[in-house]
């Protein structure tokens, strides 16, 4: 879900993924096309309703919202809700975010891959034991 700057079948640009429900369309909008929904429509991944795109022209920064048209007809313009940035207020665009931060763990990474983790201790840094009650505790307020 959201948009994750990527490269596909040699290309770079912006895949973008959105879960609307019952919705009869789905479109990209942003500065990059006028705001309209005419231009970029999405195609919804069998009855998921989950809907997507992939956008070659679009780059780190651009501002994009998405159009959709409900079943009961009009349209709704909506911020992703899965958004990495966003404008600052009053504006409610979401804004396609590429992380800059680059790891530097590949030798952890490496050596992870050669040990069976799943017979490795493991560390919970926090637990809410009363979430795994099965039965609440009786209310005895008066």
């Amino acid at each position: 879900m959201g948009a994750h700057v990527i490269q596909w079948q040699g290309v770079t640009g912006v895949a973008f993924a959105v879960w609307a429900p019952g919705a009869k369309s789905v479109s990209l909008v942003g500065d990059f096309n006028g705001w309209d929904g005419r231009l970029h429509q999405m195609r919804c991944l069998g009855n998921s309703g989950i809907w997507e795109i992939f956008m070659p022209e679009l780059h780190a920064e651009d501002k994009y919202k998405f159009e959709i048209r409900p079943a009961h007809g009009g349209f709704l313009l909506k911020a992703d809700p899965y958004a990495f940035e966003a404008e600052k207020p009053p504006k409610t665009a979401s804004v396609i975010y590429q992380s800059k931060y680059r790891f530097n763990d590949m030798e952890w990474m490496s050596e992870r891959a050669q040990t069976a983790s799943l017979k490795k201790a493991v560390s919970i840094y926090e637990l809410h034991l009363e979430s795994w009650k099965k039965v609440p505790e009786e209310d005895n307020r008066p």
